[in-house]
């Protein structure tokens, strides 16, 4: 597996699930951040000013965890209702939690999900991030799917969690957009 330095993860992150490269890169993004410790701090900006703002935040706060919604929002507020745009699918594996993957080399495991992923016939993702216990697996699209698809999205997530993951702890409690 291919390591990626953090501030370029999140970079590359941000823009890809963002889609900084469509003209529908629009809306706003939240930006939460906690210190060990403190309460989670959530910040709201316009997607097209996320560049800028995503590196000054990456810059000045180092000691901090940083987690950038996965979607956009038509109004300064991170809620299904004012959803805008899906950027992406996603799940997330607490491994950490069932025996058969805590302890075992990362590398064993993400290669495990991909055999699975590819046993049911399921697309590849585009990544998968290593959040300290557990995985994100993320598929990005080409553009952005418009909240109607949201449904269909959720579906899809729940076949994923329950018909092909089951084993990896995968979360089912994340099928809103704004749990990503």
């Amino acid at each position: 597996c291919e390591r990626t330095p953090p501030l370029q993860q999140a970079w590359f992150e941000a823009s890809a699930i963002q889609h900084c490269a469509s003209p529908n890169w629009r809306g706003f993004a939240t930006v939460n951040s906690r210190r060990l410790g403190e309460e989670l701090r959530q910040d709201v900006f316009s997607v097209d000013n996320l560049p800028l703002v995503l590196r000054a935040l990456i810059r000045g706060r180092l000691d901090r965890d940083l987690y950038v919604s996965q979607h956009s929002y038509s109004r300064r507020h991170r809620r299904t209702v004012d959803l805008l745009t899906l950027n992406c699918g996603h799940i997330d594996l607490d491994i950490y939690k069932h025996d058969s993957w805590r302890g075992r080399p990362i590398d064993d495991v993400v290669h495990a999900v991909l055999r699975r992923l590819d046993q049911h016939g399921i697309p590849l993702p585009s990544y998968v991030v290593h959040s300290g216990r557990g995985l994100q697996v993320k598929w990005l699209w080409s553009e952005p799917l418009s909240p109607k698809a949201l449904i269909r999205w959720q579906v899809a997530h729940r076949f994923l969690v329950n018909q092909v993951l089951p084993d990896f702890q995968a979360d089912i409690t994340a099928i809103l957009p704004t749990q990503l």
